[in-house]
Parts: C-alpha cells; sequence; structure tokens
C-alpha cells in the first residue's frame, strides 16, 4: 500500500505542475436525454444564440442536429400526438415566434410566445395575417428565421380547412422560408393518402424527423437505409437531410 500511496501522490503532483490542455473525455450521448441536460449544453445554447432551431442530439458526434430554414422546411412523422406537443413546446424554446395550426380538438397547453389557431375563423384570419408578412417581408428581402408556423396533425387538420385556407398555406408553406417563415408539419404517415396540396407539398420536403423505423413509412426514400432494421429505442429519432438518415436522441418520449 505504501508503494501504492506513493504512486498516488506523484500522479498528484504531475497532474499539478501540468498546466498545458487535457484531452477532453469522450463524449457520450445519455441513456436518458433529461430537458436541463439538452438545454444547458453550450454547443445547443450557441445553436440558439445564432437563431437556429436544435432538434436532437446526434447518436455518434453528440453535437446538435438542427433544423436549417436554408435547406427548406421540415416533417415531423409520427403516430403519437403527445409527440407533436413535446416537439412543439421545445420548438417554443427558440428565438422565433410560433403559430400553430392546430385541429379545432387538440391537446395542446397555452404556451408562452405561441399562437394557436383552432377554429375555421382563426385559420383564415391568422393565414391571410402570414400571407400579407411574408408577402411585405419579401419585397423587403428580409430572410432572417422570425417566425416557425407549425401544421399540427396534418391528416386531422385538412379535414377542417376549406379550399381557400388551404391555398393561403401552401402559399406560407411555398415562400415562407424566403422570407424567414420557416415551417415544420406534423403528420402520421397517412400523410400518403391525401391528396390536397398541402399534404402533397409537405412529402416532398428534403429534411425530417422519424419517430417510426424508415420501413415503417413510404413518404420519404432513403439511400442508406439498414436492411435488418431494429425497432426505435425509447427517446431515438431519425433525422433524414437529402435522402440520408442519420439517428438522434431527442427529447420527445
Amino acid at each position: 500500500t505504501q508503494v501504492l500511496n506513493n504512486l498516488r501522490q506523484e500522479v498528484a503532483s504531475l497532474q499539478e505542475a501540468w498546466t498545458g490542455q487535457r484531452p477532453s473525455a469522450i463524449p457520450m450521448v445519455p441513456e436518458e436525454l433529461t430537458e436541463k441536460d439538452f438545454y444547458s449544453r453550450a454547443s445547443v445554447q450557441t445553436a440558439y444564440e445564432h437563431g437556429l432551431v436544435p432538434l436532437g442530439l446526434d447518436m455518434e458526434t453528440v453535437e446538435p442536429v438542427t433544423w436549417n430554414l436554408a435547406k427548406g422546411n421540415l416533417l415531423y412523422l409520427t403516430d403519437k400526438e403527445e409527440q407533436m406537443t413535446a416537439l412543439v413546446k421545445h420548438i417554443a424554446k427558440g428565438k422565433q415566434k410560433v403559430i400553430v395550426l392546430a385541429p379545432k380538438y387538440h391537446n395542446l397547453p397555452e404556451m408562452e410566445g405561441v399562437t394557436i389557431l383552432a377554429s375555421p375563423e382563426e385559420y383564415l384570419e391568422g393565414l391571410d395575417m402570414m400571407e400579407f408578412k411574408i408577402q411585405e417581408r419579401l419585397e423587403g428581402k428580409q430572410r432572417d428565421h422570425v417566425a416557425t408556423v407549425v401544421i399540427y396533425n396534418l391528416t386531422e387538420l385538412v379535414v377542417e380547412l376549406n379550399s381557400e385556407a388551404l391555398d393561403t398555406l401552401a402559399y406560407v408553406l411555398d415562400k415562407g422560408t424566403r422570407a424567414g417563415y420557416g415551417s415544420i408539419v406534423m403528420s402520421s404517415p397517412l400523410i400518403t393518402k391525401h391528396i390536397d396540396v398541402v399534404s402533397k407539398t409537405a412529402r416532398s420536403y428534403k429534411q425530417a424527423i422519424l419517430a417510426l423505423r424508415l420501413s415503417d413509412q413510404s413518404v420519404l426514400t432513403v439511400t442508406n437505409r439498414p436492411v435488418r432494421e431494429p425497432q426505435l429505442e425509447e427517446q431515438e429519432h431519425y433525422y433524414v437531410s437529402d435522402g440520408l438518415a442519420s439517428k438522434m436522441k431527442v427529447l420527445m418520449v
């Protein structure tokens, strides 16, 4: 034990004497990702400061996966409405104002900085306002990300939108990104069954988050799809960008 103690003292004095840089610990994705852990990470804070929207942590690099508005709108495919709600809460933490179009019977709570439109009058009024704002910003060439429009539970929502609201929404989705109005369309995989203009548009998005296996959906074509695809673990989602899928750890349970 004396030898061990001597060694320990020697190591301690060496460590004290060393003033150079130390290698940082190998980053690991935590077993369970808590809000506290996620939001307190320096890399996540930096992303928010730059006006980006962090979606989760890459399972390999442990860096935040962010929604890149320059690449267009985002599609979130999930069967669970509570996951849609969790993502809305998460989006509300960003710098942008958030406008949610939701079906009449939704279970979204009131959130600070979030406007929820959930009736025919609100849809029309809200969409007209957005269309006007987008036209104004397009003319002024203002592209910075100021607002995030969330299309909540699309397959249920489209049934409640009349043709005028659908057309205006299609305009917001199409032109919004160039005017700082980014959209996130949240839907079940049944989006493939709908032939309206909004569902068609959303199916063509190049960026998506999937709460289900690649083999359990037919919306996105992914080039690096594994042959034998295991079930996703809890808090595990796919992030798909330009046909390539990678796994990330998310706050949505």
